[in-house]
Formats: C-alpha cells, structure tokens, sequence
C-alpha cells in the first residue's frame, strides 16, 4: 500500500508573483507560476486576484492547475507566498498519472511538505486501493498519521469488503502501525485487531504470505506458513513452516537470485526429522526408509567475462519415497517443478517416480564455431539394489566444432572429441578418450542438394574392476558413411481469407542412405550412447510438409502496401521410415525428446512408419498427433494425440491420449475450464487409464469472482486420496486457503 506516495506528489507548488505593485490586481489570462522549472505549473481559474499586501494568490471558479501530466482541480484556491502554504476547498480533485485522491479540504506547507487532507479518498492504480481517512496528515520526518477510516479495493460508496481503523501511522521505511482494525464483509464485523504492523515498502515487501491448511490420511493435520524476505532488489529468501500432525515439523527454503555478476538462480531446501509410526505407514502402502527426510534442489544460469558459463541442476534426496509421501506444498514435486519453469523456463530433470536423481555442473567456453566444455554428472541413487551399480561420470571434458566450411572449397569440417572419467562401486570403471572427426561435402544436382558425409569413430579406453588392480587398454576404430538427397518444393496461394492475403505450402522430400561396417565390440564396455556404434546398412526416407500463411494487420482499410505482415505456420506434417537391407539394431527415431522408448531388436526390412502431424490454424487452436505403426504386424505401437482450444473469454480445454505398447500405457486426459458467466467458472479435470479399467485422477471445481474478491470450492480424488479445498481471494490483500488443490482459480486480475 503506497500511502506515502499520496502527499509526498500532491501539491509540489509553488506560486510567485509577477506584479507586486498593486494592491489586489485582477489577472484575466492563465497565470504561469514555477516558469523557470523544468515542469512549470499554469494555474487557471474563472477569476485570479493578487493581494500585495498578503502576497497572496487567490483563485475562484473551476480552478485548474497542470504540470507535466499532473491535475488539481478546486473550487477555490488560496497561496500565500510568505507563508508558502497553500489552501483549496470544494470539490478538490489531484491526479498524479493513474493515481487520484479527492478531499473537502487541503493545506499544505510547500517548504517542509506537510499538511493535511480533511475527508479525503485516494485512490492507487497500481493495486487497486481505495482508502479513506477522516485526517490525513503528513509529519515531519516523512512519517503520515491517519484517522478513522478505511481501506478496500471494492466499489468506495458500496464496498464488498473492507479494513475500518481507528488510527494508522506509516513511516516511509520501516512498519505502519495500525490500531483498531476490523474486518468488514458488507458492514459485518468478521475480524478484529486491536493492534498490528505491517511492511509498506515500495518494492518487494517482507512479510508472511498466505498460509496453506490441508487434511489427510497420511499426514493428518497440516498447515504451511511461508515468510517472504526481500533481502534486496536481485535477491529474496521465502522461509517455510510446515506442521504434518502425524510427522512433525518440516522445515523449508527458497533462495533466488539475479544479477549481473552471479548471473539467475534458485535453490530449494527442506527438512523433516520424521516422528511417524511405521505401522502408519505400512498401512499407506509407503514402506519407512529413514527418519531424517530432506530435498535440496537447485538451478543456476551464470555467464562470466569472456564467453565462460556456467550451466547447473543439482537434486539429492533423502530417500526414494519423499516424493510419493509429500506431494503437497513447498516439498512437493510439483511447487518445485512450477517455481523451476517460471523463474528459469526448465524444469526438475528427473520425474518424481524415479529413484535416481540427476545433477550436473556444466562449465562452457564458447567461440563463433566451437565449444569446450566441462561437466560433472552425479546420480542420487536411493535403491540400495542398484546403488553400487550407478554410473557416474566425474568428470568429462569435451571438445566440439561445429561444422565449418573451408575457404573457398565446399567441404564442411566437423568434430566431436571428449575425455571421460566412469566411476562405480561395482563393476568395470575407467577413463575413455574419443575423437569423432567429420567431413560432408554438399553437392547441387538440377533440382536437387546431395550431400556424402563420412565420419571416423575413434575411442581408447583405460579400464578396471573394482577390487582389482589389473587395467585394461582397448580401443576401436569405426567408420560411418552416409549420403543425402533432398529437394524442396514450394507453391504459393492467393487467399482473401479474412487478413490471410496468401498461403505457401512447401514439400521436402529427403533420403539418405547410412552404413557402418560390422566391427567386433564385445570387449567395449557401455558406459553411454558413444560407446556402442551398431552396424548399419540402411535407407531412410520420407517427407515433410508445411503450409505458411502471410497476414496483414494495421490497415484499418488503407493500402494493404503499408500494412504490417506476419507469418504463420498453420501446419507440419513428417513422415518417415527405414529400410534396412541386413539384420540390424533398430533404435530409430532419431530425436529421443519426441519419443519415450527405443526398440533394440534385431531384424530387416521395412521398419516402423513414424508420424508427426501439428496444426495450428489460429492462435486459440493447438492440435498435434504422433503415431509410430508396425507394417508388418498391422500394429500400432504409438498413440499421441493433444488438443488445446484457449479462448480469449476465458474457455479452455485440453485433451490429451497417450498409448505405449512398450509400458502398457493406455490413458485419456481431460482439462476443462469454462466461464459460464464473466464472474462464474466451472473447471473439471480426469485422467482415466483404459488398461487399468480406472479413474486414476479426477477433480471439480467452481470459482465465483467479483470485481474486488473470490471464492472457489474444488473436490479431488486421486486413488484412495480425497481432498478439499475452500479459497478466498480479497483483490489486493491476497488469497486464504484452506486445503491444497490444482483448480484453486481464485486468481484475480487489473
């Protein structure tokens, strides 16, 4: 609340007289008073008189005062110069940018800025409040006393809600302290407190945010307090309390940061020292792996002086069921998850299923065509069956160039070079040197672009076993060939389709030929994707189709000539697949992010038909489709189809199929919120599993919004767990919650 703000900007005027030998002289033309600042002030009015005696001003009748987007507007105004106090009645209206306040009478001395303001109503744009005082006054020391009034964010004749006090005294750094506050809905006293304070800081302020209750079978009781500290402008610490009947007390934090130096990061932490009864937990279906419980997680995005930085993700945990047992609140999977996306675009590397959580230290040096790079790999393996048997990869060096073209020749230069350290408890270890040098020569043909590639595959290992000191030396040396072909065809369409003026649809038909020769590698440990190179003997092709739309926007039925233009992609169609002329290792597709599994069968022939369609005919629309099919055996082996439609009035819903032969996954997801009306929402959520024959998640919610506040109510059931959740949001106090929920759409907005 920005109280300060309103008497330190109200009346910086000063008034100086341009005629001081009259008695009372009559001044018919507007009145230019602060000429010499850099933002004069005009004072006009209906009638302006000048006393020399009282070297005063006054001015009657619509008075208007302006200065560099400022406005005060009076009835009536007086300005004394050897006092240099100014007094206004009837009617007095200032506005100061978006901010406003009105009041019955104003003084105010313009030397030592201080004064007062008698039933006064100001008005901050920037968070929507309202706040009234019977007295407004500004003290010396920039301290501001206030009395008998209140405070709203609702309609100020007719508010919904509001805060009444008797006194409120706000130093400009510092607490306000505020005496005899109640708590209003519709004049009915909901809440009272005799005394309290509060931070008013313009930036980021201090102090505790919404806490969160919540019930369930397996922690009982739990309330989450969190304390926001904004320790400066690029840093800030949010401190969690977290009761759980049933465990005791966690403990969390939240630290950011963001400066020029250090670069952006976030670091996550908590602790529990777990008082549950084992049986308790048997009975949940979660095993007891340890009594002391903790999370640390972290993000950091730093760029140092010349072209050195510093990527990293770090994750350790306590034990394999932290993430199943607290799936609520600061500890949760998905509030680390969400706080990673929204303060640095990535998320948690690692899904909350898993066992093993994945960290890295990545240190680059970037040039215009190459990089060195240093990283550190640690997984966090809580299964004490494979814990010994990790891989870890401390440290490996890599150097890589990135295609380059030689002078004046065609012939582009590639490599990819690394050293490598494994490491294990159990099992073979040992330090790898690889060196993957590449040529590709594109070659123009008529109408099409033919490109031969050759790449030299060479790795020396040092290798030993755990508990032995015998090492090992093994190398290979592999060659991969392959050969490209593609074209690219290109028609364009007249449109007068709304502002669409034209439409091109382009074809790329490609196909490449690889081989790799049958080199034995059975003495080749595997410790990651390099070190395994399967033969190949191969034809791969396929095709993909785009259409792109041109639009105009800006015209307001002018020359089309001087429109603005943008281009859109309404649609993305590739299909591809293999033939393969011997038995062979099928790992395809090629970009492991659009695809969750890899088949490592050995056969010939035609591969899988892979498929991956999106459409995207307007801004609201978002289709997409994958599917991965099996010739041979008439067989789909992957479903994925999507569909978001977003409105601009608020509609949204998501549908979503998945389906995995490899995992028997087999789901249908549905997101629906829809707005009834522009103050009602209904959102409703389900997640059913066809090869479980279940509801696995489902959830219902309803939110009513006012123009100053809002209540929802949600229901959700996911397995045998149950949870309600009741919020209300008072605009610009903040939301109360009881309970943890995804549709808790309380959301209020300006």
């Amino acid at each position: 609340m920005k109280i300060r703000t309103l008497l330190l900007v109200i009346f910086p005027i000063l008034f100086f007289c341009q005629s001081a030998l009259c008695k009372l002289e009559r001044l018919t033309e507007p009145e230019k008073l602060l000429a010499d600042h850099k933002a004069p002030w005009t004072l006009k009015a209906d009638k302006i008189e000048y006393d020399k005696n009282m070297l005063e001003y006054i001015a009657t009748g619509n008075v208007i005062l302006k200065s560099d987007g400022k406005l005060i507007k009076a009835d009536y105004a007086k300005f004394n110069k050897k006092s240099g106090i100014v007094k206004l009645k009837g009617n007095v209206f200032i506005k100061f940018n978006g901010d406003w306040a009105r009041g019955e009478e104003v003084t105010w001395h313009l030397q030592s800025e201080t004064g007062f303001i008698r039933k006064g109503l100001v008005y901050f744009a920037q968070n929507h409040f309202y706040v009234y005082a019977d007295k407004m006054e500004k003290r010396a020391g920039n301290v501001f006393y206030l009395e008998n009034g209140y405070i709203t964010t609702c309609n100020p004749l007719k508010p919904d809600w509001k805060i009444n006090y008797n006194s409120l005294l706000v130093p400009l750094e510092g607490f306000a302290q505020a005496k005899g506050a109640t708590f209003k809905i519709d004049n009915i006293p909901i809440a009272y407190v005799p005394w309290g304070f509060f931070p008013i800081q313009q930036e980021r302020q201090s102090g505790f945010l919404t806490p969160v209750v919540g019930l369930s079978e397996l922690q009982g009781f739990e309330i989450e307090i969190p304390y926001f500290w904004a320790i400066d402008k690029s840093k800030d610490l949010t401190l969690f309390g977290h009761y759980l009947q049933k465990r005791g007390f966690m403990a969390g934090a939240e630290f950011r940061w963001s400066t020029l130096d250090w670069g952006d990061g976030i670091i996550l932490a908590n602790y529990l020292h777990d008082n549950v009864d084992k049986e308790h937990l048997n009975d949940q279906g979660v095993p007891f792996e340890t009594k002391d419980r903790y999370w640390i997680r972290g993000l950091i995005s730093t760029n140092f002086k010349n072209g050195v930085g510093l990527r990293s993700k770090f994750d350790f945990i306590s034990d394999r069921n932290f993430l199943k047992e607290f799936e609520k609140g600061s500890p949760s999977f998905d509030y680390t998850d969400k706080t990673f996306r929204r303060f640095l675009a990535t998320g948690v590397l690692q899904d909350k299923t898993m066992s093993a959580r994945e960290s890295n230290f990545y240190f680059m040096k970037l040039w215009e065509n190459s990089e060195l790079s240093l990283d550190i790999h640690y997984w966090d393996e809580k299964d004490p069956l494979l814990n010994d048997l990790t891989l870890q990869t401390l440290p490996q060096l890599e150097l890589n160039v990135a295609p380059t073209k030689f002078n004046n020749v065609p012939l582009y230069f590639e490599m990819n070079s690394s050293l490598s350290n494994f490491w294990r408890n159990e099992g073979v270890s040992g330090t790898r040197t690889r060196v993957s040098p590449g040529f590709a020569y594109p070659l123009k043909l008529a109408h099409f672009t033919v490109t031969p590639e050759m790449f030299l595959d060479m790795a020396l290992y040092n290798l030993y076993q755990t508990g032995s000191s015998h090492d090992d030396l093994e190398y290979r040396i592999i060659p991969l060939f392959k050969i490209t072909a593609d074209t690219q065809l290109e028609r364009l369409y007249d449109l007068k389709l709304w502002n669409v003026i034209s439409l091109k649809h382009t074809v790329r038909p490609e196909i490449a030929y690889e081989f790799t020769p049958d080199i034995d590698q059975e003495d080749i440990p595997f410790f990651d994707k390099y070190d395994f190179l399967p033969k190949r003997n191969r034809v791969r092709y396929g095709f993909t189709t785009f259409a792109t739309v041109k639009k105009t926007f800006g015209t307001n039925g002018s020359d089309s000539r001087l429109a603005n233009v943008s281009y859109e992609e309404w649609l993305r169609l590739k299909i591809f697949q293999y033939y393969q002329f011997t038995k062979q290792s099928i790992d395809t597709p090629e970009d492991p992010l659009s695809y969750d599994t890899f088949r490592n069968k050995e056969g010939d022939g035609f591969s899988d038909v892979y498929l991956e369609l999106d459409i995207t005919p307007h801004r609201f629309v978002e289709l997409s489709y994958d599917l991965t099919l099996s010739p041979d055996e008439d067989f789909v082996r992957r479903h994925d189809a999507s569909l978001m439609v977003n409105m601009p009035s608020g509609q949204t819903i998501k549908l979503d199929y998945r389906y995995r032969e490899e995992t028997t996954t087999d789901e249908f997801i549905s997101d629906f919120s829809w707005n009834i009306t522009p103050w009602l929402t209904v959102s409703m959520y389900h997640d059913y599993s066809f090869d479980k024959g279940e509801m696995f998640k489902q959830g219902y919610g309803i939110t009513y919004r006012r123009n100053c506040w809002a209540i929802s109510l949600s229901y959700e059931k996911e397995g045998n767990d149950r949870r309600f959740f009741v919020g209300l949001n008072l605009l610009g106090i903040g939301q109360t919650a009881l309970g943890y929920s995804t549709l808790s759409g309380t959301e209020l907005s300006r």
